[in-house]
């Protein structure tokens, strides 16, 4: 379900509020905003420029090269790569922006184990993900009166992670990550992952530009992958 977004303040302070109904539950959500956050109109050139490089562009690989570019671009995060995955399941790094002081991902294959079942039916649900800071401790859910059943938190912003893909995030020394799921036909057709080596919490009107971004790229990959399937079957 698509989430209302309203900002309010509370005791002089500013937070984006964002609230989405699960089942017979409303779920809201208080983010406080900074006070150096850029307005929302802020991404409107960056966006425009995008639409603009993918028009330009003749292939899939050309789509995804752009798209990482100007992803990072946005949000500054000191990587970000594009994944195209294969019929199993397993993923390609097929694009990639990154720091240059750090080592390159791109052309490394991860096998589909690396996104379990459970995960890869969130990324179709929710297509976003944004860990701020993966050492944050998590805080637990206190229902009141107790609650029959666990909270389906699927669709909510600030839900906490797997703590096994915490520890992965840990051991490559990342400090900060997002992704963004390209979905096709209700399957996880290839997904935008950023990584950061300091935690980094992008404010809703950034993960919102960050979300048209990916939206624009996945109008602009349908017409080349249908073109890629014609001349394989050719």
């Amino acid at each position: 379900p698509a989430a209302l977004h309203a900002v309010v303040t509370l005791a002089g302070r500013a937070f984006d509020l964002l609230v989405h109904r699960q089942q017979t539950l409303v779920i809201a959500e208080f983010e406080q905003r900074s006070a150096g956050a850029p307005p929302p109109q802020y991404f409107g050139p960056a966006l425009l420029e995008a639409n603009q490089r993918f028009r330009h562009q003749s292939s899939v690989q050309g789509l995804l090269e752009a798209a990482v570019q100007v992803l990072r671009t946005i949000i500054g995060f000191d990587r970000v790569m594009a994944y195209r995955f294969r019929a199993d399941d397993s993923g390609d790094i097929v694009a990639e922006d990154r720091h240059p002081e750090l080592d390159p991902y791109l052309g490394w294959r991860y096998p589909a184990s690396d996104i379990p079942a459970q995960a890869r039916r969130l990324y179709t649900v929710n297509l976003m993900r944004l860990i701020a800071d993966v050492n944050a401790a998590p805080v637990a859910l206190r229902s009141l009166p107790p609650a029959d059943e666990p909270l389906d938190m699927s669709h909510a912003v600030l839900r906490s992670v797997s703590p096994i893909h915490i520890e992965y995030l840990q051991n490559i020394g990342v400090r900060a990550s997002m992704s963004l799921s390209i979905v096709r036909d209700g399957r996880l057709w290839g997904m935008l992952a950023c990584h950061h080596r300091q935690p980094m919490q992008l404010s809703y009107p950034v993960r919102s530009a960050c979300a048209v971004l990916t939206e624009l790229l996945a109008a602009h990959l349908q017409p080349h992958t249908v073109a890629e399937q014609a001349a394989q079957a050719a």
